[in-house]
């Protein structure tokens, strides 16, 4: 569903983490004005199928704690 999302948070774990439990919160995002949009824009999300390029609702990631290293 988040192919966006999948490819940051590879790039900021190191290649020595082997598992973690990451509680956090997956919003719309307008990178324009830095805001973050109604839940009714994420909805309209395509949900299977997704491919980088196809993304048209774009979406931040808030990690609010890391239960597990």
């Amino acid at each position: 569903k988040y192919p966006d999302i999948m490819k940051k948070i590879s790039q900021i774990t190191g290649p020595e983490v082997s598992s973690y439990v990451l509680d956090c919160e997956v919003v719309a995002w307008d990178p324009i004005s830095q805001k973050i949009l109604p839940f009714q824009i994420l909805s309209t999300r395509k949900r299977k199928d997704v491919s980088a390029n196809s993304i048209e609702v774009e979406v931040c990631l808030f990690a609010f704690d890391l239960l597990y290293f």
